[in-house]
């Protein structure tokens, strides 16, 4: 799963794209998530994206539980090859 927030826009009609990806591997990381986002969205820079990447984590349904409950969050999923066999 990614989750990423959502691109902010000048004036009303241009979209910006985030000047900073911080990028999060998440295995097995449901109970720390939401501390490591609130991490990321607690520091002076405001123009970034976070991104969670879930490849086939066995926690998944918690750890998306955890993302639903955090702010400025967008997911997107998408199966991966580990999540197949």
């Amino acid at each position: 799963m990614t989750a990423h927030a959502p691109s902010k826009t000048i004036g009303d009609k241009v979209p910006h794209a985030p000047v900073v990806s911080v990028i999060i591997p998440a295995f097995n990381a449901a109970r720390f998530i939401r501390e490591a986002l609130e991490s990321v969205f607690s520091q002076t820079r405001s123009d970034f994206e976070p991104i969670v990447i879930n490849d086939g984590s066995p926690d998944t349904g918690e750890l998306e539980a955890e993302l639903a409950q955090v702010r400025k969050l967008e997911a997107i999923g998408q199966l991966s090859a580990a999540a197949d066999g």
